[in-house]
């Protein structure tokens, strides 16, 4: 549906969202002599403090540090203006600039029922909303709605009417706390299309596996996924109509006068709260600007909302001095998606200077990097994108101590289905796994190796009296950090040298039994270990179980968990048999005389078990042990 704004809007060309009236970098140009003849060009930048500058003044696509070159859509006049400081090449592919991207792609194709027109893969706001009403029904023990707050349109008495902010928030209900947490944010810029739609699929893949799949399981048992994937519903509806719309809708007179060149509405991603305005290019203070950061910080309703809601779901864990680090039992995460770029970023953004959890922050990213196959750096160093203030991943490491990352996802803003669909969604959903199994300690397990191929033979319907555990610890998963000082934060990899294994209960918890695993070729030498165990279930009870496994460094740093299901169907104790027990005595006795003779009792499974011992036959009685015997692997226990 066309909404007013977009009536009045007809002219408007998307990709021209950009003035440079306000900024030195225009101030020959008049606004009212601007041309809205749009073309891609790359501009070559001197030094950081010049790329923040045209940040700051130009709508950025991309950055390339090793040819000192970004791409931007400029006007002709902001063509002749920058060529009288900068040196200008029109790129090459002008592509994204076709129409058929834009205005002809957003006529919905034939037959096309749902979603945003042209691009039937993105659920448009309503649709998003509606799928959190059917997943609150279809998944009640699961599934909770929650509204943090307004849009700025909902709090503005003018139409439209605006949205509320609305998280769900993901745990099995009836499991008891406390529990970690993971905000997962996206579209605060309202153009990214992939970013809206990444988070509910994560979702929908999280509730569709719960039962089912045993990682699913526990992260829901143990844990939280609290998930805002529309943080600007406001902006999101207005590039549902087809413009490149990035900022909320902030109503602002002076940027309405000329919208082919122009765009109000402030930058939720330059408002919040932490370091607001603190470096010079970072954000701008012009309100027609793409990157204005607003009139005060959290001024914008929907950053308050949100900065309100993680400080309510995460304790602060870190103290106010810039320099103070975040303690290594840390608990929590926070990622916001973007596009595009394929990129993983991380504190901080507003300098080069490390955060104070630098290396563990890094060591995070490059476990995304991996799985995602993107770049991974500090935000704010030079060689990594440009610097920015009052960033939402910031506000929360810099502010709770939480660890907080920027995806770029993609190659386009508004991406095609079929490059979201089969290049970039799978990997994402396998990154925001890995996010959420590293949530409970976010600046410690990423540090050691993952378990990966993780099975338990016979998985189900068992006869035998034990089973076999198999798996692969690896320690090389890991991204390259990239950057121009980026060996400050590179933590090494180590080899493995020890595994692990707990029954029912994550390896952390104060009721977990540790079980060791062994490398199966006998030692453990090497980065990439196959590691095994047989467990005996005679002590295990009958039902279905969960087997957390976890792999060691030579660094001593345990990684995160991997989990099976498997299921006991048959757990008929391990007899014990006695044979040529040696008596007390040497000599003969006289009939009716007892005889003692001590007894040695060895737990050779691979795990702690529980033994009860009887003697048969009418002449034999046992006096002692009284009660159960509970051994740990290995151990032995004699008794007369």
């Amino acid at each position: 549906m066309v909404t007013w704004r977009i009536q009045w809007l007809a002219l408007f060309v998307a990709l021209a969202a950009i003035l440079l009236t306000a900024s030195p970098l225009n101030a020959q140009v008049p606004a009212q002599t601007q041309s809205s003849a749009v073309q891609l060009w790359n501009i070559t930048f001197a030094d950081q403090a010049d790329l923040n500058h045209l940040a700051a003044a130009l709508d950025l696509w991309e950055v390339d540090h090793t040819s000192r070159q970004i791409l931007a859509p400029l006007t002709a006049d902001q063509v002749a203006t920058l060529r009288l400081t900068h040196e200008l090449t029109l790129a090459l592919d002008q592509a994204p600039l076709n129409a058929p991207r834009f205005a002809q792609a957003f006529t919905p194709a034939q037959g096309q029922n749902t979603g945003i027109p042209g691009f039937a893969c993105y659920r448009t706001v309503d649709e998003t909303y509606a799928t959190f009403d059917q997943l609150a029904v279809d998944y009640p023990q699961l599934v909770q709605q929650v509204d943090i707050g307004d849009s700025w349109d909902k709090g503005d008495p003018s139409p439209p009417a605006g949205d509320d902010l609305r998280v769900i928030v993901i745990t099995n209900q009836q499991a008891p706390g406390p529990k970690f947490r993971f905000l997962l944010m996206g579209a605060i810029h309202a153009r990214e299309l992939t970013t809206g739609e990444a988070p509910l699929r994560f979702a929908e893949s999280l509730l569709e596996d719960y039962g089912h799949d045993a990682t699913a399981t526990w992260l829901l048992d143990h844990g939280e996924l609290h998930l805002l994937p529309l943080a600007n519903p406001d902006g999101r509806r207005m590039a549902e109509d087809g413009l490149l719309w990035r900022k909320n809708t902030h109503t602002d007179a002076t940027c309405t006068v000329n919208p082919s060149s122009s765009t109000y509405g402030v930058d939720l991603n330059r408002n919040s709260s932490f370091e607001w305005a603190s470096c010079t290019g970072c954000s701008s203070g012009y309100s027609c600007s793409l990157t204005y950061r607003g009139e005060s910080p959290a001024s914008e309703p929907e950053v308050a909302a949100i900065e309100a809601y993680m400080k309510e779901i995460f304790p602060d864990q870190r103290e106010a001095d810039l320099k103070a680090t975040a303690p290594l039992t840390t608990s929590g995460l926070f990622i916001s998606l973007h596009s595009y770029g394929r990129l993983v970023l991380f504190p901080w953004g507003s300098t080069a200077d490390p955060a104070p959890n630098g290396p563990e922050l890094a060591t995070l990213a490059r476990r995304f990097g991996y799985h995602l196959g993107y770049t991974v750096c500090q935000a704010g160093a030079y060689g990594c994108l440009y610097q920015t203030d009052g960033t939402t991943d910031d506000f929360a490491y810099g502010e709770l101590g939480v660890a907080g990352f920027t995806f770029e996802l993609g190659t386009n803003f508004f991406q095609s289905c079929t490059d979201f669909e089969e290049s970039i969604l799978p990997p994402t959903l396998d990154a925001l796994r890995y996010a959420f199994t590293a949530a409970p300690r976010p600046y410690q397990l990423p540090s050691g190796p993952e378990v990966l191929n993780l099975v338990v033979s016979p998985h189900d319907q068992l006869t035998q009296t034990h089973v076999i555990i198999n798996a692969t610890a690896d320690a090389n998963r890991v991204s390259t950090l990239s950057g121009f000082d980026s060996d400050a934060l590179t933590k090494p990899t180590e080899p493995i040298t020890a595994a692990r294994f707990t029954i029912d209960h994550l390896p952390w918890l104060s009721t977990s039994v540790s079980n060791p695993l062994s490398a199966s070729d006998g030692q453990f030498d090497s980065f990439q270990e196959e590691i095994t165990t047989t467990l005996e279930i005679a002590s295990v009870s009958c039902g279905r179980h969960t087997i957390f496994a976890q792999a060691q460094d030579s660094a001593g740093d345990w990684g995160v968990v991997a989990a099976e299901f498997f299921t006991v169907t048959n757990n008929t104790p391990l007899l014990a048999t006695v044979q040529n027990a040696q008596a007390d005595t040497a000599t003969d006795t006289t009939a009716d005389t007892p005889i003692t003779y001590t007894v040695a009792l060895t737990n050779t499974s691979a795990t702690t078990a529980t033994y009860a011992l009887e003697v048969t036959g009418d002449a034999y009685a046992l006096l002692t042990p009284s009660s159960p015997i509970t051994l740990t692997a290995g151990e032995t226990t004699q008794f007369a």
